[in-house]
Order: C-alpha cells, then sequence, then structure tokens
C-alpha cells in the first residue's frame, strides 16, 4: 500500500465472476456518467442543445459537472484499486478522496437536486404569463451558495482533526468521521440528516406534488403545461433517478443510528447504487429531449459519413427528421 494510509476493514472475498461484474460496471460508470455528462455539458454550454429555460439549464450543468468530477476523482480509483488489488495511490489523495470526493460533490448534488426541485414547483405553480421569466442570476447566486454550504461539513471535520483511511470492503477511501471512536461521529449523523435526509424527503415531496399539478392540468383542465411540460418530465426523472440511487444510503443512516449490524455486502451495495443516477441522466436527456437526439445524430452523421474538406450540408434527413444546423454558433432547428 503506498503512502501513510491505514487501512481498515478486511477485504470482502469475492468469486471471480463477481469481480468481473463489478469492474465492468465500474468502467460503464466512468464511460457513461463521466464521458455522457461531458458530452451533455459541452452541447449544452457550446452549442445550446438541450432544449431548456436557462434558469433550469444551470442547475443541469452543475449536476453534470458534480458527476464528472465523482467519476474522475472517485470511481475511477476505485477502479484502479479494485483491478491492483490494493490501494496504490499517495497518502495524500487518500485524504482527498476521503473527504472532498466523498462528500462535497455528492452533498452539491442532492443540494442542487432539492433545489431543482423546488424552482420547478414554483415555476409550474406561477400564472402562465410568468413562468416564462428568467431567473439566471438568481440561480447562479444559488448555485454558489450550494458548493459553499457542501463545503461546511468538510471544513468542520478537516479543522476537528478527522483523518483518512482506506476501507478495503468498499476499496476506496473515506473520512473517520464515519467511524463511531471518532470525536466527529456525532456530527456525522447530524450533518447527514441536514444534508442527505432532509433533502431527500423534499425531494420527494415536491415531484409528487409536480406530478400531482401536471395530471390535474392534463386530466382536469383538458391542457398539459406545455411548453414547460418537457422540461418538467427530465428534471422529475432526473430526480427520480437521484432518489432511488439514495434509498440504501438513507436506509444505512436508519440502520446504523438503531445500531443495526450492517452486512458487508450492503456497504458495496450502497456504494454503487448512489452511482445509477450518474449513469441514467445523459440517457433521460437523450430520451426527453429532441433537440439533443437531433444535434447527436448531427454529430455522428459529420463525424462518419463527411470527409476533409467537405461543407457542412445545410439541411438533410435522418429517418425523415430534420437535423440541425448552426447559424453563429447557435443551434437551430432545420425544417
Amino acid at each position: 500500500m503506498s503512502g501513510n494510509v491505514s487501512n481498515i476493514g478486511g477485504a470482502i472475498d469475492l468469486d471471480t465472476n463477481t469481480q468481473t461484474l463489478i469492474v465492468l460496471y465500474n468502467i460503464i460508470v466512468i464511460l457513461i456518467g463521466g464521458l455522457g455528462n461531458v458530452v451533455v455539458l459541452y452541447c449544452s454550454m457550446r452549442h445550446c442543445a438541450i432544449e431548456m429555460d436557462r434558469s433550469t439549464l444551470i442547475f443541469i450543468e452543475n449536476l453534470a459537472m458534480a458527476d464528472i468530477f465523482i467519476t474522475v476523482f472517485y470511481y475511477t480509483p476505485m477502479l484502479i484499486t479494485i483491478i491492483m488489488g490494493e490501494w496504490v495511490f499517495s497518502g495524500w489523495f487518500c485524504w482527498f478522496v476521503g473527504f472532498i470526493s466523498s462528500h462535497i460533490p455528492f452533498l452539491a448534488e442532492i443540494l442542487v437536486i432539492m433545489s431543482i426541485s423546488c424552482y420547478r414547483l414554483w415555476v409550474v405553480r406561477r400564472p402562465p404569463g410568468l413562468r416564462k421569466k428568467s431567473h439566471e442570476t438568481q440561480v447562479k447566486i444559488a448555485i454558489a451558495i450550494i458548493w459553499s454550504i457542501a463545503s461546511i461539513p468538510v471544513i468542520y471535520w478537516v479543522a476537528r482533526g478527522a483523518g483518512s483511511f482506506y476501507s478495503a470492503p468498499t476499496h476506496i477511501c473515506n473520512s473517520s468521521n464515519h467511524r463511531r471512536d471518532d470525536p466527529t461521529f456525532l456530527s456525522t449523523k447530524i450533518f447527514s440528516i441536514i444534508y442527505v435526509a432532509i433533502p431527500m424527503v423534499v425531494v420527494f415531496l415536491t415531484n409528487i406534488r409536480i406530478l400531482c399539478i401536471v395530471t390535474f392540468h392534463t386530466l382536469k383542465l383538458g391542457r398539459s403545461l406545455m411548453p414547460h411540460i418537457k422540461t418538467v418530465t427530465t428534471v422529475s426523472l432526473i430526480c427520480w433517478a437521484f432518489f432511488l440511487s439514495y434509498v440504501p444510503i438513507f436506509v444505512r443512516m436508519v440502520l446504523n443510528t438503531l445500531r443495526f449490524p450492517l452486512p458487508p455486502w450492503f456497504l458495496i451495495f450502497q456504494v454503487y447504487c448512489k452511482s445509477v443516477h450518474v449513469v441514467v441522466n445523459p440517457f433521460i436527456y437523450v430520451a426527453t429531449n429532441t433537440r439533443f437526439r437531433r444535434y447527436i445524430r448531427f454529430r455522428v452523421y459529420r463525424y462518419t459519413y463527411m470527409q476533409p474538406g467537405d461543407t457542412d450540408p445545410v439541411n438533410y434527413n435522418v429517418n425523415h427528421v430534420s437535423p440541425p444546423h448552426f447559424n453563429n454558433g447557435a443551434l437551430k432547428m432545420a425544417g
């Protein structure tokens, strides 16, 4: 083991098939969760390829950035550790993973998901004439506050002298504040309630309320919330994917509070389960956004069929769906 890194907990004996599945899943998380969110971020910021109001899009872009950070600095070291059989990085990087990668992006994601749920509920409850008003400046300020708030627990634990250790069962470094013999263990429980339990309840209730509003407008009044229905659908699917991903963590928090012994396999399960929404999110954007699909189709056509020196076609047709073309860097719809 490289560096001054303490090893806590024995490794779980896994058969070859199980270990192969874990390695393959990590590769999927890194490829789809990492590269997929890079594509989402690039298409959104460079070509406006995601059809959504700018305020909601800022939340989505920050969610993609958090997913990229998680895949690069959390699941990639985990994959390398599983393949090598031990922690091969330095003690400083173990501290970085245990405190920064394991907490700040995850906490920021939770707060962003809660904020976007509340924001969309606020939008759909407003009078139709006010729903298109932009709140871009306020959202940017909210994002800055969210990332600052997400750093508070880590700053507190480091100030109280918490350390990091390599957890063999989960193949990743963790911070010592999660151990019962650590002086900061009580604060971890309090922060978990504030940063995980309460936001999960808020996300659940707000999305149930949004679903009720959409159903009421569609079935009772005979009209939908178009043009907001696409945004509502995308945001709701993202929120539900997040909620289901974090349910095992919520269960672990409750069982740990009750001092109920957890089997070792459950630790591995909840670590990988919280990455499900990282993988699912890019597929949600593709499934719910026509503009994004057309942009991807355009790029595939451009790099597959066009020869060097060819000019971009002004218009072409793939499966009778008009793809996008570009004007001064902004994405426009052809046809």
